[in-house]
């Protein structure tokens, strides 16, 4: 019965449970899809957002500090010391914020930083030193060179000969006090000089000017002295066109560096005979200059003992050879030559090592060859240096980096020196209304002389001598030549039986006084007791013939 009655439920409600089973099911569907899926949406975003950082980080190899906030390390326990009763005693008892403690302490998560190097700064020299102690000599001589303003010109079957007036100039450099310059701005920057293993002071050039004493005590402007020879003929290496051709200007500087003793002398004729005064070459002595001090030796401040030369080394023991004498001419020369330094003088090669308180000096010269005899010239010389941080990065001041040389100042002026005549005459009597004169003339390496030469008042000196003989220099062949010995001056008057007193004498002589004109008009007097005197004592000299030439 009860089966029939369960029969009859399902069997006359079975359509009815599969529609509201249906009906559940797209109930439930819809709910899940409508009102479900924006919270699935959320959590697929976040899932994706988690892994891409992960990704990212994984991509970055940072390490555990960059990967984990505070928060995250608090709750690991990294960086915390070991928990200790006092600190579950804080904690259960609320007297401590572990959490708050932990995020103020954790120090900023940034990456790693690559270490920063400081570039290397480069100084310019505080100042460039001027030349010291310059010293002067003139004279004359003959040249075999070409020569745009010749005294006199001498053609033999070879070769032209020209007679020349010169005047030279040598002076000192201080290397060691030029070098505190170099090396002071690196020392109060805390740092080694970048040239420790080579002395950095490389001579471009040396310049040279004057100026002329006019009779009445004023000075002509200064104006520059061109050397005799240019420096591509010298075989001088020329300086580039462009300063910031990193090339051209280091093979300049290289050149430089293998040319210093001729850089130090500015080129001049060879002179192949001497006429009066002393040379430049005499002046400066035969060194070819100081060597560069020692920058490691001057950073120490200790003194370093000066390389022993071959007397130094000699054995002294006994049947030993005698020591070698020093070199020839050590103590000729000026005194600066020798000045704080023993034994031989250097010469270019080796550095010397220097002692704090020795200096050593660079020998510096220029020869003017375009000078007039019987004018006063007064002269000025400066070295221009090569800029030791030429072309380098962090040159300070910046504006300096592509300068190629720095020129020094402009020493004292030397003292005023007169260029001697080619020609000279002598007051030495009176004949009649004519007065008697002496007449010298160095040409070509020789002195021609007059002792008698009658001339008219109120008229130049006019005297040439026909057909003379003049040996060529440094052969055997002799040149006919007429030789005009006339002096540029005029015959005024003459003032006869003028008391005069000679020096040394207690009573008054009398003597005759000639009156004459120079070549600029400027009037003058000889003294025919003086004459006398001087035409002796120069005939005596000039007649033992002039000294023997040196080359360059």
């Amino acid at each position: 019965m009860a089966a029939d009655l369960t029969q009859s439920f399902l069997g006359k409600h079975f359509e009815k449970i599969v529609v509201a089973v249906a009906g559940a099911i797209f109930i439930g569907a819809v709910a899940w899809f409508v009102v479900m899926r924006e919270p699935q949406d959320d959590l697929l975003r976040t899932t994706r957002n988690i892994v891409e950082d992960l990704e990212k980080k994984s991509k970055e190899k940072v390490d555990l500090d960059q990967a984990i906030d505070p928060a995250e390390r608090m709750a690991l326990g990294i960086g915390r010391p070991g928990t200790t009763a006092n600190d579950i005693d804080e904690a259960v008892g609320a007297e401590s914020a572990p959490y708050e403690i932990v995020v103020k302490t954790t120090p900023p998560i940034y990456p790693a930083k690559a270490p920063e190097v400081l570039a290397r700064k480069f100084f310019l020299p505080a100042t460039v030193l001027p030349v010291q102690e310059v010293q002067t000599a003139v004279g004359y001589g003959v040249t075999d060179a070409d020569v745009p303003r010749a005294m006199a010109q001498l053609q033999t079957t070879t070769v032209t000969y020209s007679d020349i007036a010169w005047a030279g100039c040598v002076g000192k450099f201080d290397l060691t006090e030029q070098l505190k310059h170099y090396v002071q701005p690196y020392l109060d920057a805390d740092q080694e000089p970048f040239f420790i293993k080579q002395s950095p002071i490389i001579v471009a050039r040396v310049d040279l000017r004057r100026r002329q004493i006019r009779p009445d005590g004023t000075a002509t402007d200064w104006e520059d002295v061109s050397p005799s020879t240019s420096a591509q003929d010298a075989g001088l290496p020329p300086p580039p066109d462009d300063g910031k051709d990193v090339q051209a200007g280091g093979q300049w500087l290289q050149g430089l560096l293998k040319s210093q003793p001729l850089v130090r002398r500015t080129p001049f004729y060879t002179i192949v005979s001497l006429g009066a005064g002393q040379t430049v070459q005499s002046l400066a002595d035969t060194a070819e200059g100081a060597a560069q001090p020692d920058v490691a030796s001057f950073l120490s401040r200790k003194p370093s003992p000066v390389p022993a030369g071959p007397a130094a080394a000699a054995s002294t023991g006994p049947g030993a050879a005698p020591p070698k004498p020093a070199a020839a001419s050590a103590d000729v020369g000026p005194d600066w030559l020798h000045a704080g330094k023993t034994g031989p003088k250097p010469a270019e090669g080796p550095t010397v090592p220097v002692a704090e308180k020795e200096h050593v000096y660079a020998t510096l010269w220029v020869v003017d060859p375009n000078v007039l005899p019987g004018k006063t010239y007064q002269y000025q010389m400066r070295v221009v240096l090569a800029n030791p941080v030429w072309s380098m990065e962090n040159v300070e001041p910046a504006e300096n980096r592509w300068t190629l040389t720095l020129e020094g100042p402009w020493g004292e002026p030397t003292e005023p020196v007169t260029v001697p005549e080619l020609a000279s005459f002598y007051f030495v009597g009176t004949f009649g209304e004519r007065v008697n004169l002496e007449l010298h003339r160095w040409i070509h390496g020789q002195w021609f002389m007059v002792p008698s030469a009658p001339s008219r008042l109120g008229g130049p000196v006019v005297y040439v001598k026909r057909r003379a003989q003049i040996a060529v220099p440094g052969t055997n062949e002799t040149v006919v030549q007429d030789v005009s010995l006339a002096p540029d001056a005029f015959l005024v008057d003459v003032i006869r039986n003028f008391p005069y007193q000679p020096q040394g004498r207690n009573r008054p002589i009398q003597t005759n006084v000639l009156v004459f004109a120079d070549s600029q008009g400027n009037l003058d007097r000889r003294v025919e007791w003086e004459d006398q005197e001087r035409a002796r004592n120069d005939r005596r000299i000039r007649k033992e013939g002039p000294a023997p030439a040196s080359g360059k």
